[in-house]
């Protein structure tokens, strides 16, 4: 009843030896209950800050509408920063879950109660959520995409989906905008805040005796937040997912049910407020998806909205407009809205192959919100109100919990339901099947966390290291089958080294899209294969360099700038080039393979299934040249380049054997080449894959090994 009251209290006056107690709801009417009046001491007209606060529900409305609009992306209702909403929620719930557990301190069965009530709160609109997802996606989702919502769910039933994501959101796992329940993080750091919060608040809160509640909430905010803003310098993922670091969030919500009501000048208070909304407007327009979060950017929509909270006395013009109807009834549904936008996005997204058109999009938001008010109204309501439901004994809840779970499990141990697609579309049934590949010789590497295949290292009589990224790692089948191919592979060992591309030192040539840990790596891995080298005395055949070169034009420089981009990485790769030829022979430079603008295995995979897709009806297994973009065409110029100035370097561009003037090949033998729009699938056949070779020329570096040896002469 305590948390019925807290939404929707208005006023109450007690009169009677019955207890009939009257009170006032948000919707304007009257009734008479009959109810313990301790129940209501939190509640007493001469505590403002403990009855209902409008202004509350209001604030609520605009962090779930930042949220919004920051994931749908919408024409002029575009936030850029809109997922510090996010935050803002956090200090909400820490200030109003922190109200719960003081008004009900000393109370027995109290934890008991917090607990049932925060359950009925929040997982019957979830269940309904993640019952949706395992359904629709059985309808429109290949296996590997639907086996991650399968194993997604059962994180998020029981509260951990946060440390799913943080352990499956990585470079080539399904994109995170691709993720039906990936939204649910936000709910499992709370939950996770719940478990553990009520304990702080018992042993350190007594009623008179508030200073060690204050302490304790203080230190957990300064050491939480410092956390965060070291972490997210050194790993920005575990900083958005690691409770830790969100820990300060909620904890200075709960520090602001101690904060004595400032009674100040209506002036004083009107500004106040309007500096928390500007705080506020600051971290959904200031902050974009390249800001550095949450760490220290997080402040501005905490600090907001703990100026906001923060109770001033008597209600402020401010807080009047953020509690008006429209507002509040935004922020009555903020739950359900926010449950529900990110599962109906990421359909849309499905759906339409990524680019949902702009109308589709209004249409998804007004569905959402229609989604949302039903939601609320036949699910979140009754679960709340009902005395059933109260009795801590039934086992309704645990019931549904455990078949959404054997749900949930079915579809994993079924690898995502793939009895629902023809044999012959199963290695492109997931983005992991595709990236799947296992060299028929793999051997010792000198390094413990790289692989080698072919001959073994130490006794090979001629060596290759492949370097780059992770398109040096989908060219490592393609070398492989043509070793095997040829009659002299039984003396070639290839050490794929996988690092960052060659020329990135971390320093003077800097990714600025990247943190700066992944820069730290980028020198580390650069230093320390450049030591190897000299260690090698000389053993190594030649370098093969395979990375993602159109993507680095745009992030070596601050402001993505494409012609200071190109001549940095003129600059960088030549100065590396020279380096490597200090040591070794020669030097083949491999360009990247033809780079959809948008990934084309859904509608490949929508053809061969039938799985509902929108605009797949052309254009599924051709890439029209015209459609690559003018950084990829300078970026194969600039790489020519290098090879005409210098007999000791060859260039490979996949583009020139792979293209003509009108399109780009992407199917050999009937198989189709892509994982995604700019990787090659690595589970191909051998034979595709030896053509593929073939047809890039890489068969040219290991068919005559003995040609390296003789070319070793002085520049």
């Amino acid at each position: 009843m305590t948390d019925f009251l807290d939404d929707f209290l208005v006023s109450a006056s007690v009169s009677g030896p019955a207890f009939a107690t009257r009170i006032t709801l948000r919707n304007g009417k009257d009734t008479v209950v009959s109810i313990d009046p301790n129940r209501l001491k939190a509640y007493r007209p001469d505590q403002p800050e403990r009855r209902y606060r409008p202004d509350i529900d209001g604030l609520r409305a605009i962090a779930v509408l930042s949220v919004l609009f920051y994931h749908f992306e919408l024409p002029i209702l575009n936030v850029p920063g809109g997922y510090s909403g996010v935050d803002v929620f956090f200090v909400i719930s820490g200030y109003l879950i922190t109200r719960i557990l003081v008004a009900q301190a000393g109370q027995a069965g109290a934890l008991q109660d917090f607990y049932l009530r925060r359950f009925r709160r929040i997982f019957p609109a979830l269940l309904a959520v993640i019952a949706f997802c395992l359904a629709s996606g059985y309808f429109l989702l290949m296996p590997g995409d639907y086996a991650d919502v399968g194993e997604s769910a059962r994180y998020a039933l029981f509260a951990l989906s946060n440390l799913f994501f943080y352990a499956n959101t990585g470079y080539f796992d399904q994109a995170a905008e691709f993720q039906l329940l990936l939204h649910t993080w936000s709910l499992a750091v709370e939950e996770q805040f719940y478990l553990v919060w009520p304990l702080v608040v018992l042993m350190t809160f007594r009623e008179g005796r508030r200073t060690y509640f204050i302490v304790a909430c203080s230190v957990i905010v300064v050491a939480s937040f410092v956390y965060a803003v070291l972490l997210v310098g050194s790993e920005s993922k575990a900083a958005f997912y690691n409770p830790l670091a969100r820990a300060w969030e909620l904890a200075l919500g709960g520090l602001l049910v101690f904060m004595p009501v400032v009674r100040v000048r209506p002036f004083l208070s009107e500004v106040v407020n309007v500096l928390g909304l500007g705080l506020i407007g600051y971290g959904f327009f200031g902050l974009d998806h390249n800001s550095s979060f949450p760490g220290a950017n997080a402040l501005y929509a905490c600090i907001g909205s703990a100026l906001l909270i923060w109770p001033k006395g008597d209600s402020s013009v401010v807080a009047r407009c953020m509690g008006n109807r429209l507002f509040r009834g935004v922020g009555l549904i903020s739950y359900s809205l926010y449950l529900w936008h990110w599962p109906v996005l990421v359909i849309g997204r499905h759906y339409f192959v990524g680019s949902i058109p702009v109308t589709a999009g209004f249409g998804l938001v007004a569905g959402v919100v229609l989604l949302a008010w039903l939601s609320w109204r036949f699910i979140e309501q009754p679960f709340r109100r009902s005395s059933f439901l109260a009795n801590t004994r039934s086992p309704i809840a645990v019931m549904c919990v455990m078949l959404l779970t054997i749900a949930a499990t079915a579809v994993l141990v079924t690898d995502g339901a793939k009895y629902r697609l023809p044999d012959h579309v199963l290695p492109m049934a997931s983005l992991h099947a595709m990236w799947q590949w296992h060299p028929e010789q793999e051997q010792l590497s000198p390094f413990v966390d790289q692989m080698v295949f072919g001959a073994p290292w130490k006794e090979a009589e001629h060596k290759v290291i492949l370097w780059g990224d992770s398109h040096a790692e989908h060219m490592a089948p393609l070398l492989e089958a043509a070793m095997v191919q040829g009659t002299r592979h039984n003396s070639v060992s290839i050490l794929l080294y996988r690092s960052c591309p060659a020329n990135v030192d971390g320093r003077g040539v800097y990714v600025h899209i990247k943190n700066e840990q992944y820069n730290r790596d980028c020198h580390a891995g650069r230093t320390r294969m450049f030591r190897f080298l000299a260690e090698q005395g000389g053993k190594i055949d030649v370098v093969v360099l395979a990375s993602s070169w159109t993507p680095l034009v745009d992030s070596l420089t601050p402001d993505g700038n494409q012609a200071s981009g190109l001549l940095k990485l003129e600059v960088s790769l030549t100065n590396t080039v020279d380096k490597l030829l200090e040591s070794i022979p020669r030097v083949t430079l491999i360009g990247e393979v033809p780079m959809w603008p948008h990934n084309p295995v859904p509608c490949v995979n929508a053809r061969a299934t039938g799985l509902s897709h929108q605009g797949c009806d052309e254009g599924v297994s051709e890439l029209k040249f015209d459609e690559l973009s003018s950084t990829f065409v300078l970026v194969d110029q600039l790489l020519r380049n290098l090879a005409q100035a210098d007999s000791r370097i060859t260039a490979l561009v996949p583009s020139e054997s792979l293209c003509n003037e009108r399109s780009c090949e992407s199917v050999i033998d009937g198989h189709f080449l892509y994982r995604d729009r700019a990787h090659l699938r690595r589970n191909l056949p051998r034979a595709v894959r030896f053509k593929m070779a073939s047809r890039l020329g890489l068969d040219r570096i290991l068919s005559s090994p003995d040609r390296f040896l003789a070319q070793r002469a002085p520049r």
